[in-house]
């Protein structure tokens, strides 16, 4: 088993065989823990990722990857990048190796900023920013470019992005 996903203090997600996952599960029902499996078509972030990497190399190969102009929080490192961006490494090493979600979280909650702009599906990243976030500045604004419901989510993206025109972002 392996850790695939940091998404806040108490909230983890581990990747693996079917039969390993269903006796960790055990374990944590014999302990009293809440646990919830999810449906995935893959073990994602995690060790049995690898047979991709091969392929995942030549579409890279075709990708021109640029160094974005701002720093940003990467959820492999759980620190503020921008080179990193631009390696192709660093995308394969996301496909094998967990997300560090919270801990990116926490050094986002340590700067001073303005807002979060959650680009992924549904609200999900939204939601766990304000249960991580301590919130103690008052400007923080958390914006979701898609809705909590299920959809068209490139008219949901659009709408999100209207949303931002609307505040001069």
């Amino acid at each position: 088993i392996d850790m695939a996903v940091f998404n806040a203090k108490d909230l983890i997600v581990v990747s693996g065989e079917k039969e390993d996952i269903e006796h960790f599960e055990s374990l944590l029902i014999d302990r009293g823990i809440k646990s919830k499996k999810l449906k995935t078509s893959h073990a994602f972030h995690s060790r049995m990722m690898e047979g991709v990497l091969d392929e995942f190399d030549k579409i890279l190969e075709k990708t021109h990857l640029k160094r974005p102009s701002s720093k940003i929080v990467s959820t492999l490192t759980s620190n503020w990048e921008d080179e990193i961006f631009s390696q192709k490494n660093y995308w394969k090493e996301h496909i094998v190796k967990p997300v560090r979600f919270w801990q990116g979280l926490e050094r986002v909650d340590a700067e001073p900023f303005d807002r979060i702009i959650d680009f992924g599906p549904r609200n999900v990243f939204s939601q766990l920013c304000f249960q991580t976030l301590s919130h103690k500045q008052s400007r923080k604004e958390i914006v979701s470019l898609s809705a909590n419901e299920k959809g068209n989510e490139a008219r949901q993206w659009l709408t999100g992005v209207g949303k931002l025109w609307e505040k001069d972002i």
